[in-house]
């Protein structure tokens, strides 16, 4: 959150993505990640993620299968 106070806004987003990308069942930072990416209109970036998830773990986060 602090990281956002600053504009920083790629950067967080690219964090939270890290985080994800190494644990998906990290439901909150999902959820904090969904609202960058709908502020920010990264649809192609979301999708490009849950592609990545779906390869990696074989599955995705609840909050962004229901963004999809």
């Amino acid at each position: 959150e602090g990281l956002l106070e600053y504009g920083q806004l790629d950067h967080a987003v690219t964090l939270l993505e890290d985080v994800l990308l190494q644990d998906p069942d990290r439901e909150a930072e999902a959820e904090m990640l969904l609202g960058l990416y709908r502020s920010m209109q990264a649809d192609a970036r979301l999708q490009g993620l849950c592609e990545q998830l779906q390869l990696n773990f074989g599955r995705v986060p609840k909050a962004l299968q229901n963004a999809q």
